[in-house]
């Protein structure tokens, strides 16, 4: 189960600097509003469902997209950065939306279902606020995201210092359980490079992806501990680039099926 209380922290926190470190997510959502563009027309009425600092309403608006977008997200930091914008914005949880049912036309939701601690839930409730037939647009982290750190985490003690993703076929019968037709499945796999295992970790904080584990320590690692993870990560994954971080990422367009409530 996910820490919510330790999601918002890390996400509001993360909100000053996260157009900037964010670089993976931007790519992530640049790719998703073109694949997004063929399934919802001028005057539609979009949820960004975990909005992030409410970058979606900014960058459609700037590749002539005329959605009417709401946004959603968790961490209240968030929501301020999206107000800044001048975007609609409410402060919710993805597992009890603040929306009516059959409100919008369509839901879009980037690299947020991975931090649900019931995604099939979170589906059902994207499907309830969803007008029949409307198509939703989402992506997330997959099974296989962040494998190398976890291997070397490994050598530093028995814990699990590093989140758990579904799989992508589960991902999907979770979507067809919630009242979705499976109309696209695109999963890809992106490979960063660091200098050192403390860049690394640092780069992680700051998009407020470190482990979200209920009861996790939440405390620095000591020196020792860092120490013990770089040369497990060096030893073992290091390449001419540096060292490699590995994230799996899905792409799954569905459809609200007729009659789903």
């Amino acid at each position: 189960m996910y820490d919510t209380k330790g999601i918002k922290t890390d996400f509001g926190r993360a909100a000053g600097v996260y157009d900037t470190q964010a670089k993976l997510q931007q790519q992530v959502l640049a790719e998703t509003i073109a694949a997004a563009r063929a399934y919802w027309p001028d005057g539609a009425c979009i949820a960004d469902i975990g909005s992030g600092t409410g970058m979606l309403a900014e960058q459609a608006a700037q590749q002539g997209f005329k959605w009417n977008i709401t946004a959603c997200d968790i961490a209240y930091g968030m929501c301020i950065k999206t107000a800044s914008r001048n975007v609609p914005v409410i402060n919710g949880d993805v597992h009890q939306l603040p929306f009516a049912s059959g409100s919008f036309d369509g839901v879009f939701s980037s690299l947020m279902l991975q931090w649900a601690n019931d995604p099939q839930a979170a589906l059902t409730e994207i499907a309830r606020i969803m007008k029949p037939e409307g198509y939703a647009v989402l992506t997330t982290f997959t099974t296989g995201t962040l494998e190398e750190l976890k291997e070397a985490f490994k050598a530093v003690d028995s814990q699990t210092h590093a989140s758990e993703f579904e799989s992508m076929n589960t991902l999907a019968t979770y979507a067809s359980s919630a009242g979705f037709s499976v109309k696209q499945l695109h999963e890809k796999t992106v490979v960063e490079h660091y200098h050192d295992t403390l860049q690394l970790m640092q780069a992680i904080r700051s998009i407020g992806a470190s482990h979200k584990a209920a009861g996790r320590n939440r405390g620095l690692m000591t020196k020792n501990q860092l120490d013990k993870l770089e040369q497990a990560y060096r030893g073992r994954f290091h390449t001419p680039e540096g060292l490699p971080v590995t994230w799996k990422i899905l792409r799954m367009i569905v459809r609200k099926k007729q009659g789903s409530n």
